[in-house]
């Protein structure tokens, strides 16, 4: 009986924490720089996805990013703000 209680609190001490980490989400930033708006938004986007591990593959839940762009003609500057939410 001992055994099976000892290896049931083994058990939980391993899952609770496991289970608490499951859909854990942070708001993530970044920033790019391109000749045009839409270049400067991939690279802004694609700095997240490289600096949380999802990029080529998309391991966790990446949202749609917002954007923040100010420049003109072929100086542009972007700053992309998602929510990355791990999956596991």
């Amino acid at each position: 009986m001992f055994k099976s209680i000892a290896f049931a609190l083994a058990f939980l001490s391993i899952a609770l924490p496991a289970a608490s980490a499951k859909g854990t989400c942070e708001r993530k930033s970044g920033h790019g720089w391109g000749p045009t708006v839409s270049l400067a938004q991939l690279q802004a986007f694609e700095s997240i996805r490289l600096t949380t591990g999802n990029w080529p593959f998309s391991v966790d839940k990446v949202s749609y990013p917002t954007y923040r762009c100010r420049g003109a003609d072929l100086d542009w500057s972007c700053a992309a703000h998602a929510t990355v939410c791990k999956k596991f």
